[in-house]
């Protein structure tokens, strides 16, 4: 019991009752949070690269290969906010099974040796890295771009691992 007088298991339900509606979705009838792209900001990437291939195009015809190394570069940075706008498929899904990455196969709990979550800094920003030890394995994502934040995954894997 906890402090409120809920169990664990009425925790979870509540929880879980507060997520919904936030574009959620459940998996083999199973409790499943999935975190996406944040759409703000990869909106947010895709305009300035816009302004900046817009810029750029303004200097061209005065610093020829310098404007088009800005050009290219804001190219990269439209089609990489566009893709991740689009992008509607879960890039974390956490249940009580295990968690799944993108790109990997569900990895069971009781593979997972650790899930560990750090921030690298560089002068002006931050990135946030959730890593996962498993026996055969390392698997590493930036959450930095996702819906989601370091305590709320924490909280969502303490929740769902223990069910």
């Amino acid at each position: 019991m906890n402090k409120e007088g809920l169990n664990m298991r009425d925790t979870v339900a509540n929880y879980e009752r507060s997520q919904n509606g936030r574009g959620n979705q459940r998996r083999n009838n199973m409790s499943t949070r999935n975190f996406y792209y944040a759409k703000g900001a990869s909106i947010f990437q895709a305009i300035f690269g816009l302004i900046f291939t817009g810029f750029s195009f303004i200097f061209l015809n005065s610093h020829g290969a310098f404007a088009l190394i800005f050009t290219a570069a804001g190219l990269f940075f439209v089609i990489s906010g566009i893709r991740k706008s689009i992008d509607s498929s879960p890039q974390i899904s956490i249940s009580s099974s295990g968690i799944k990455l993108k790109n990997t196969n569900w990895i069971p709990w009781n593979n997972i040796v650790e899930v560990d979550f750090y921030t690298r800094r560089n002068k002006k920003t931050r990135t946030h890295y959730m890593q996962i030890y498993t026996n055969s394995d390392n698997h590493k994502i930036n959450i930095s771009e996702l819906d989601t934040s370091i305590p709320e995954l924490k909280k969502t894997i303490h929740l769902l691992r223990r069910k």
